[in-house]
């Protein structure tokens, strides 16, 4: 029984030590705080490459993150006891100084043990080690037995020192201090954890594209080989051109090298700078090859409009042999019939520079309408052909 008795009260007492070590725990410094503050600006600093020293430093962000919140809650926790501490301490210092040693004696034993329990609170400890508190060394203990008057104006004087107060407000000017570092030490792990995060999950993003780039690549060339056979359903004129003029060969080649250069920029070969500068060369090759071929083409329409404009015409120019009727009314509406020979590429007849209705046309007859207001009288009736030869029968037709 003894046994188990000491082994219970060993176990009471390291819980009760491990609990006053949570409860007295050493903050940072507010310089040490900046200086790993600065350590994690910006949060994308040298972020690591290797995944396994990469997810090392998330672990340990993560873990410094938990102790650093961890720091956040009890201090504010000791921020609001200091806080109250503070509010007991004025209202007892200030009835002590209200009190009259000279007439008739209050009870004193309920302030005394307020000034005991303060000097043994959170009042006792001071946030720099460096500067004691002066409330540590306040004790009633040596005036409770005193005569009243006595003790009224030993325990005056006890508490007459300034810095009981200005220590309080000292106290939490450096707590305060202290939070606003810790919360800035907080948003800059969560920053740089983001950015770990971030980071991390690029690089699983890169390790899938890879396992499945061979995919990818297939593809893309899948896509390559149905364009060509894509072009198979266009005209037989238009194949024609495409082939020859490299289009298909060209697409085939600016997807493969599309392929390579995704492949070598996902495994961070290229670098942007390099990797921008292949994208944009490869997207102005097709834009000039686009526009040159449409030039060319431009230029080989007008080589060949000037040479058949400059070649002679090949046609008979055309020859006319009689003209019936060779009259009729000025009002138009006359169908003539003009015979002859070259009539294949007639374009036009006029007569009297007035246009006339063609309604057919052999290599030998014209049939055609004279049209309404042509002046009364003899007119040259003139037949051209399409290639500009003409032929002028003078004073062929009289209107009436």
């Amino acid at each position: 029984m003894m046994r188990i008795l000491f082994i219970l009260c060993c176990v009471v007492a390291l819980v009760l030590i491990f609990s006053v070590s949570g409860l007295t725990q050493d903050f940072p410094s507010p310089a040490a705080l900046s200086s790993r503050i600065a350590e994690l600006t910006p949060p994308d600093k040298d972020v690591p490459d290797n995944p396994i020293v990469l997810a090392d430093e998330i672990r340990r962000i993560n873990e410094e993150l938990g102790e650093t919140r961890k720091q956040q809650d009890q201090l504010q926790k000791m921020v609001k006891n200091l806080s109250r501490e503070k509010e007991a301490a004025g209202k007892t210092l200030q009835d002590i100084r209200a009190l009259d040693c000279n007439g008739s004696q209050p009870n004193l034993s309920p302030l005394m043990d307020e000034i005991d329990r303060l000097a043994h609170s959170a009042l006792a400890d001071a946030a720099n080690d460096e500067v004691g508190s002066p409330w540590a060394d306040l004790s009633t203990e040596n005036i409770r037995n005193l005569p009243p008057k006595e003790r009224c104006e030993k325990l005056k004087a006890l508490t007459s020192n300034p810095d009981l107060q200005s220590f309080i407000d000292k106290q939490q000017n450096e707590f305060q201090e202290l939070a606003t570092e810790i919360d800035r030490l907080v948003d800059a792990l969560q920053k740089r954890r983001a950015a770990l995060l971030t980071h991390n999950q690029v690089a699983e993003t890169k390790e899938d594209i890879f396992q499945y780039l061979w995919v990818i690549i297939g593809v893309i060339g899948l896509l390559s080989i149905g364009t060509i056979f894509v072009i198979k359903t266009f005209p037989p004129d238009l194949q024609q051109q495409w082939v020859a003029s490299g289009q298909v060969i060209q697409f085939v080649t600016v997807m493969i090298l599309l392929s390579v250069i995704m492949a070598l920029g996902l495994a961070s070969i290229l670098k942007e700078n390099t990797l921008g500068t292949l994208l944009g060369g490869i997207a102005g090759y097709v834009l000039s090859q686009g526009v040159g071929r449409a030039a060319a083409q431009a230029v080989k329409e007008g080589i060949l409009k000037g040479t058949a404009a400059a070649m002679p015409s090949t046609n008979p120019p055309p020859v006319v042999s009689a003209i019936m009727p060779n009259n009729g009314p000025s009002a138009g509406g006359t169908a003539v019939a003009i015979t002859g020979t070259g009539f294949d590429s007639v374009s036009s007849v006029t007569f009297g520079n007035v246009p006339a209705t063609i309604n057919r046309q052999t290599s030998t007859v014209i049939e055609a309408t004279t049209a309404p207001g042509c002046q009364p009288g003899t007119v040259d009736v003139v037949v051209i052909n399409k290639d500009g030869q003409s032929v002028t029968s003078p004073g062929g037709f009289t209107f009436a």
